[in-house]
């Protein structure tokens, strides 16, 4: 009989902690101001443009932007 007393502990446990992660996450939500969308992100604006600019050199390798570049001598 202990072990069921110790499994509904821990599964009220775990569904505490499974509601206070959904509350957080929805709570951390803002609004892009170039989109007007809502958005769940736990980057800074200074790391968000970071992140862009670190990926930049393979998106343009992805579309041949690159291969237009040189091709135009730019």
């Amino acid at each position: 009989m202990r072990n069921r007393g110790n499994l509904k502990i821990k599964l009220l446990i775990g569904a505490g902690i499974i509601i206070f992660s959904f509350f957080k996450y929805w709570a951390k939500g803002e609004t892009n101001q170039y989109t007007g969308k809502k958005q769940h992100i736990s980057l800074t604006t200074d790391q968000e443009i970071q992140s862009g600019l670190h990926s930049t050199p393979q998106m343009a390798k992805e579309k041949n932007i690159l291969i237009w570049m040189e091709v135009q001598n730019i």
